[in-house]
């Protein structure tokens, strides 16, 4: 996969965001499916992932913590209706990219 070497940032106010050093095709297709709010097998299934752990592990869970995705019940992970959506700096980020920016 390829990946940028740009510097991604979600909002700089928020204290618990995290630098996102690269975006990955795999990121960029997670922030796709994110553009409307989806359940985590549905993000799967739309990217192709074999393994789940892996996923959330690798390309989610660091979305979510640079503030890009936004689980819709982050206070609890397990809940039924939980699904995941991008935020307004995850889409301001996602508009620059499919704009060439």
């Amino acid at each position: 996969m390829q990946t940028d070497q740009t510097d991604v940032f979600a909002d700089p106010a928020n204290a618990q965001v995290e630098p996102l050093a690269e975006l990955s095709e795999a990121h960029r297709a997670l922030m796709d499916c994110c553009a409307t709010s989806r359940r985590l097998t549905e993000i799967i299934t739309a990217i192709g992932v074999a393994n789940r752990g892996h996923f959330k592990k690798r390309y989610l869970e660091p979305l979510v913590r640079a503030g890009v995705v936004a689980a819709t019940h982050p206070n609890r992970p397990n809940h039924p209706d939980q699904t995941y959506e991008l935020t307004e700096a995850g889409a301001a980020l996602r508009a620059r990219y499919v704009n060439g920016g």
